[in-house]
């Protein structure tokens, strides 16, 4: 199903209500992951300078024309308050894992550790295998199209088996200038995941 094809009622666990779906650790799983839009999800296994080890997600965003790849996540999935990470891999569902560090890491120069505010990031590399697309930006809504719209994020949950996508949905409930609020629940190693309408 093509993502523009994508509504509350063609996924198993939205509903057209305005309430939250899935409760803190629940979600639906996603088997196999190897369709469109889950293949554009990645799981991201992040060694930081300390050796400490975490998880994240990120995705493939399609940039028409560049020579570059570009995998979005958090930024706090690429740095810390010792700088950036040693490593990241990088393991799309059916795909070989792969290894972006240094140069290839980038994070916004206004975040700052601990701060939700600028905590964007890209992996960004060149001579990349085939990406399979990856999603657009296709229109601009207004906030208050936001405050009515349904949104369904997937990504890697910490605390499900070792790279199972789940998935999970509800609404937009608050909207800033710097993010926007939702009624479902992001478990540790979603960080990055695309939360998208």
């Amino acid at each position: 199903l093509p993502i523009s094809q994508l509504t509350p009622a063609s996924i198993p666990y939205l509903t057209n209500t305005r309430e939250a779906v899935n409760p803190p650790g629940k979600g639906h799983v996603i088997s196999p992951a190897t369709s469109q839009p889950y293949n554009w999800i990645c799981h991201l296994k992040i060694t930081m300078k300390s050796q400490a080890v975490y998880g994240g997600t990120g995705f493939w965003v399609n940039l028409p024309g560049s020579d570059v790849k570009c995998i979005l996540t958090a930024g706090h999935c690429l740095k810390d308050k010792d700088g950036y990470a040693e490593r990241v891999e990088v393991t799309f569902p059916g795909q070989r894992a792969f290894s972006a560090a240094g140069s290839e890491l980038h994070v916004s120069a206004k975040w700052k550790p601990n701060s939700s505010k600028y905590d964007f990031g890209a992996i960004c590399i060149k001579d990349m295998p085939k990406s399979h697309g990856g999603f657009e930006y296709s229109t601009i809504v207004t906030n208050e199209e936001l405050l009515t719209t349904d949104a369904t994020m997937f990504g890697y949950p910490a605390d499900k088996p070792y790279q199972t996508m789940w998935g999970t949905g509800g609404c937009v409930c608050e909207v800033t200038p710097f993010q926007f609020k939702y009624t479902f629940c992001a478990d540790h190693g979603q960080s990055g995941s695309a939360v998208y309408i």
